[in-house]
């Protein structure tokens, strides 16, 4: 009989354990990790890593677009690979040349860079992208496109967005 009553209570001790027990650990464990911050890994927000960062570019507007390249959002300014880029170098200049056409025919840019005869203006392009320094997944693509005429006598450099949007840095 005290055998049957010593397991009896054993088992119902063992089973109150199995039930109790695990609450209390998940409350320690939790009571443990309160008020404790831990840091993410960066590579978890990279923007290539991101599911959101292949539509963030697309998301931003022109005018937050601008707050990440001039610096009023935390960033970082890089060279932009080739792939990155939606347009190409030379559609790039085309579309600077026809935006600072439209520019010189307001009277708001000092020289018509589509006239052929003596006015022949060579290029170099450089692609940037802005990105944000707090997730990495907020970016800004631009281009710095400078103008060259061919006897040196006059150098342009004009900052564009990949959409036209001409602006100063």
């Amino acid at each position: 009989m005290k055998k049957r009553v010593i397991c009896v209570s054993g088992i119902l001790i063992f089973v109150c354990a199995v039930l109790v027990m695990p609450g209390e650990i998940l409350i320690w464990q939790s009571g443990r990790e309160l008020d404790v911050v831990e840091m993410v890994p960066e590579d978890r927000y990279r923007s290539g890593n991101s599911a959101f960062a292949g539509e963030a570019p697309d998301k931003l507007s022109n005018e937050e677009k601008m707050q990440l390249i001039r610096g009023s959002w935390d960033s970082e300014i890089s060279e932009a690979g080739e792939q990155e880029m939606k347009l190409q170098e030379y559609e790039a200049v085309k579309l600077a040349r026809e935006k600072l056409t439209e520019l010189y025919n307001k009277g708001e840019f000092p020289a018509d860079l589509e006239q052929v005869y003596q006015n022949w203006h060579g290029w170099q392009a450089k692609s940037y992208k802005a990105v944000d320094t707090t997730f990495h997944t907020h970016t800004a693509y631009f281009w710095e496109i400078l103008f060259e005429r061919f006897d040196q006598a006059e150098t342009y450099t004009v900052w564009m967005l990949e959409d036209g949007t001409i602006f100063e840095k």
